[in-house]
């Protein structure tokens, strides 16, 4: 059970209060008390409290193939449970929303496609292509930068690295998948598409490369402006 904090109504889940905070009266008045200097009345938080050290649980529907964030290495474990830092403004907490909705989008697309990825491994490592385990490292890469802003949002703060850990992390993901995603679209063009007469933007456009560049650009340039603004109202 997940509660606004700002109405106090009670949600299923975390998913659900981000959902509720688009038409709470509660909180557009609290962005309003903001905008005229007033001082906000309680701790602003979007949901339960998760325990200290420790990562918020989410259960999505999701394939058993569904990643885990990422924690063996010190600074993945940075990015899940960094130290306390400043509180969220209105204008952060919409970016982060944002942000985190088109992240969740991308990841279901990723997470869905991943049986399929497991069935054709061994023809793509003869052929040279991204590996299974690969794949499933990007959708890890995913998690976790989806988590951490779930945390985020739900503590209503941010520390003063973490939106620039997150931005390069999610730099590298744009990186492999848009790669990816076109060198599968030119090898079906090459094979198939060129002799049909296809051109080959139409069939990068079929495999949803544009799509997929215009989605991670949003995330890019979410994380982009959070750093900035973190930094600037210190």
């Amino acid at each position: 059970m997940a509660h606004c904090n700002f109405c106090r109504a009670a949600f299923g889940n975390r998913q659900a209060v981000r959902a509720h905070l688009k038409g709470c009266a509660a909180y557009k008045a609290h962005r309003e008390r903001q905008g005229s200097g007033e001082e906000p009345k309680g701790r602003m938080t979007l949901g339960n409290e998760p325990d200290p050290g420790k990562v918020p649980s989410r259960q999505p529907s999701m394939p058993q193939a569904m990643p885990q964030a990422k924690s063996h290495t010190s600074s993945e474990a940075t990015l899940i449970v960094p130290p306390q830092g400043s509180r969220l403004d209105h204008e952060a907490v919409e970016t982060v929303l944002r942000v985190s909705e088109t992240l969740r989008s991308l990841q279901q697309d990723l997470v869905e496609s991943l049986p399929i990825r497991r069935l054709f491994d061994p023809v793509a490592v003869q052929r040279r292509q991204p590996s299974y385990a690969e794949w499933y490292d990007l959708a890890q890469d995913l998690v976790t930068i989806e988590r951490a802003l779930d945390r985020i949002i739900t503590q209503a703060r941010v520390s003063r690295e973490e939106p620039w850990e997150l931005y390069k992390l999610a730099l590298t993901v744009n990186d492999r998948w848009v790669s990816w995603r076109r060198a599968e679209a030119r090898s079906y063009w090459q094979r198939e598409g060129e002799a049909l007469g296809q051109a080959l933007e139409e069939v990068l456009a079929e495999f949803g490369v544009p799509d997929l560049e215009h989605r991670l650009t949003r995330v890019i340039e979410g994380l982009r402006w959070l750093t900035s603004h973190t930094r600037a109202t210190r």
